[in-house]
């Protein structure tokens, strides 16, 4: 499994983080890992997703190319479109 913990939330965020969780669960893609559970006791919102063993996005997007942070993001948008 993959956890991701979520932090500062608000109790305003309440209902919108209880929809999206809704949202995310009713949602079966292959290209989306599946939401296995979460918990939203007190302050805490956890969420646990499915596994992927191919690795992140990041690496499947950059491959061999690592953008600098203080490249543009026109820069990368050119660099994308001319290689996919």
């Amino acid at each position: 499994i993959a956890v991701k913990k979520l932090h500062k939330m608000l109790k305003d965020n309440d209902k919108e983080f209880k929809t999206e969780v809704n949202v995310i669960s009713q949602t079966h893609h292959k290209n989306l890992v599946r939401l296995l559970g979460y918990c939203d006791e007190g302050e805490h919102r956890i969420l646990v997703y499915e596994l992927m063993s191919n690795g992140t996005l990041a690496n499947f997007l950059f491959e061999d190319f690592k953008p600098k942070w203080n490249q543009s993001p026109d820069f990368l948008w050119k660099y994308y479109t001319k290689q996919k």
